[in-house]
C-alpha cells in the first residue's frame, strides 16, 4: 500500500500557453502590430501560430527571413508594447480548466505553471482568470533551459508530473 502512495505525484506542473490558455489572438495581434509599426504588412494568423512559444527574437528573424546575427530588438519591443497593454488580456482560458484545477487542488495536489514568458506577463495572465500565487506556483523557463521545476524533477527523481501541451 505504501508503494502506491509514494508513486502518486504531489505536484502537477502545467505549461501556460496551449495548456491552460490559448494565447493565439494576443500573440498574432501583437506580432502584426510590431510588423506594421515598422512598415511591414501583417502576416496571416495561421502563418504565425507556429511561433507561439519559442523566443520572440528567433520568431521575428524567421518571419522577416533574417540571419541569426541580425538585431530584431525593435520588433520585440513593439510586440511587448502592445502585449503588455492589451495582448495579454486576449488570452482565452480553455473551457473546464478552472474546474480541473479546483478538482486537483481538492485531491491534495500542489499545482504549478511552467512558462518561458516574462514573469510580469505570466502573472497578469493568471490574475486575469483569478488564478493567483495562492493557487499555483510559477516556475519560469530561461532561454535554452527547461523550467527549474522540471530540472529539479530530473535531478531528484521525485514523483513530479509535467503536463505540456493539451495533454489532459
Amino acid at each position: 500500500m505504501s508503494d502506491s502512495i509514494e508513486q502518486t505525484p504531489c505536484e502537477l506542473i502545467f505549461d501556460l500557453d496551449g495548456t491552460l490558455t490559448d494565447p493565439a489572438l494576443g500573440f498574432v495581434r501583437s506580432v502584426n502590430f510590431s510588423l506594421e509599426s515598422h512598415g511591414i504588412s501583417p502576416v496571416e494568423e495561421d502563418d504565425l501560430k507556429k511561433f507561439i512559444g519559442p523566443p520572440l527574437d528567433g520568431a521575428f528573424r524567421e518571419i522577416l527571413h533574417l540571419d541569426q546575427d541580425k538585431d530584431v530588438s525593435s520588433f520585440v519591443s513593439k510586440y511587448r508594447e502592445r502585449y503588455s497593454e492589451v495582448g495579454f488580456s486576449e488570452n482565452i482560458l480553455y473551457d473546464g480548466i478552472l474546474d480541473v484545477l479546483v478538482a486537483l487542488r481538492g485531491l491534495g495536489f500542489r499545482l504549478g505553471v511552467c512558462t518561458s514568458k516574462r514573469v510580469d506577463f505570466a502573472e497578469k495572465i493568471l490574475a486575469l482568470f483569478n488564478i493567483g500565487r495562492s493557487s499555483l506556483r510559477l516556475w519560469l523557463e530561461t532561454r535554452n533551459r527547461r523550467c527549474s521545476a522540471c530540472m529539479d524533477c530530473d535531478r531528484s527523481k521525485r514523483s513530479l508530473k509535467h503536463f505540456h501541451g493539451s495533454s489532459f
